[in-house]
């Protein structure tokens, strides 16, 4: 049987009624927010169409098109989040990718993207995470080609990020000049699929790929609880809340027992 934090985090991610959750895009063959929150994301760009995600189905994007939502609820300066998502890299689209957004604020008050440059041949794919309008940044090597989850947290000190539920860097939050941050600055717009405006004919900040299961909250995810999400086989939709909540009082009265 799984953790009972595991059960939490499922029902922290699909609850409306839970106010640190600000948002959750699953792709269902529509661009609605299933966390109850009504951010539901509209085309800025391009024509979305929707392909098997890693969790049912999953926005399809060909480096011409992306999603958007301008809230202030959104666009807030945060102290806490937690930011992530399932994403495939089309290999056949990577040539020109610079900050590919996967979900970001335009400005990069904080958000993941993807960079290819052919500067590493054995691994020219790189996955980013920012936080304050870019000044604070870490990229690990990423994989085209297959799903991967990748997920990023910011405590109000220190900006963490993850691949597939295990931490790849930390990096305390500074400004551009040098100065601690103990915030993300004050976002513009949130896009998925695209980060801020570049396109110099060769180089694109358009993603190309799938992205399925994204999640934004105030919360700050642990490493545990993003290690149970990344292993588990599916997301129950918001009408399994009943079920979920049964589940925690079960998990909770056989924990009491043993």
């Amino acid at each position: 049987m799984r953790p009972l934090i595991f059960f939490l985090l499922l029902f922290v991610l699909c609850s409306g009624m839970n106010a640190d959750n600000l948002a959750f895009w699953r792709f269902e063959n529509n661009l609605i927010d299933s966390s109850g929150n009504g951010h539901t994301l509209s085309v800025g760009q391009g024509n979305i169409s929707f392909v098997q995600g890693m969790v049912g189905q999953g926005a399809l994007f060909d480096r011409n098109t992306y999603l958007t939502i301008n809230s202030p609820a959104l666009n807030d300066n945060f102290t806490s989040f937690s930011l992530g998502a399932w994403v495939f890299v089309d290999p056949s689209l990577v040539g020109t990718a610079f900050d590919s957004g996967i979900v970001a604020q335009r400005n990069l008050a904080y958000g993941l993207t993807y960079h290819h440059k052919a500067v590493d041949v054995n691994n020219p794919g790189r996955l980013f995470s920012y936080v304050h309008d870019g000044s604070t940044k870490l990229n690990n090597p990423f994989d085209t080609g297959v799903f991967r989850h990748v997920a990023q947290t910011f405590d109000g000190d220190i900006m963490r990020l993850y691949i597939d539920g295990i931490e790849v860097g930390s990096k305390e939050a500074i400004s551009s000049v040098g100065v601690e941050q103990v915030d993300t600055g004050f976002g513009v717009e949130l896009r998925i699929g695209r980060s801020f405006d570049f396109d110099n004919g060769t180089e694109s900040s358009f993603f190309g790929g799938v992205i399925d299961e994204v999640f934004f909250t105030t919360d700050v995810l642990s490493a545990q609880e993003l290690d149970d999400l990344v292993n588990s086989s599916a997301i129950p939709e918001p009408s399994s809340q009943i079920f979920l909540s049964l589940a925690l009082l079960f998990g909770y009265f056989l924990k009491r027992k043993n």
